[in-house]
């Protein structure tokens, strides 16, 4: 028994048809504006893309300063002004704001290798609202007794949200509970870092 190929037809997309209205403003002024207009936006699009790029290498130069200093002084140095051999100057900040979300299995990660008190738990009891909803007029009786339930539905009624946060002032402790590593701790918890501009 012979099976056929099976050919499956691909549509290409129409192009979209411009269905606004085209009003064509006559005389050199506007031409020359709008013209002047558009290849600004490009040339600003250009220069925000190399900027963004510039500022990541800064960044990671000036953290490594700042994790020089902070070594050295044996505690955080806060802001520090990094300066090129030419005399241009900028501010470095690392912020007490930490990126990137931190889950049970990441949380309990930093508490082993920095102490428990590293990152801090907070729980959050919210209600199954289908559940709620369907039983709202026995409450009362829900408190008092919950025969009404089955074991499911009691263990399923209040739902414990728990999120995990790094401490405000972790970046404060790099190294005392990153045994000397500031380097080591920084990088676990990421901090915001910041460049401002400075005299």
């Amino acid at each position: 028994m012979a099976i056929g190929k099976k050919v499956v037809a691909v549509k290409t997309p129409a192009a979209k048809k411009d269905i606004h209205p085209v009003s064509v403003v006559k005389g050199e002024d506007f031409a020359e504006k709008l013209e002047k207009f558009v290849s600004l936006k490009d040339q600003i699009k250009e220069l925000t893309a190399e900027q963004k790029s510039i500022e990541g290498e800064i960044k990671e130069t000036c953290k490594n300063e700042y994790i020089k200093l902070y070594t050295e002084m044996k505690r955080n140095p806060e802001s520090i002004k990094v300066a090129s051999e030419k005399g241009d100057k900028i501010m470095f900040m690392a912020v007490k704001k930490y990126v990137g979300a931190v889950d049970e299995e990441r949380a309990e990660e930093l508490r082993e290798k920095y102490g428990v008190t590293m990152v801090e738990e907070k729980s959050e009891v919210t209600f199954d609202n289908d559940l709620l909803n369907k039983f709202s007029d026995q409450i009362e009786a829900l408190i008092m007794s919950a025969d009404f339930l089955t074991d499911e539905q009691k263990e399923n009624l209040f739902i414990n949200k728990v999120t995990y946060t790094i401490k405000s002032d972790a970046i404060n402790e790099a190294f005392t509970c990153g045994n000397g590593d500031v380097e080591g701790l920084i990088n676990d918890i990421n901090p915001v870092l910041m460049l401002k501009e400075t005299k």
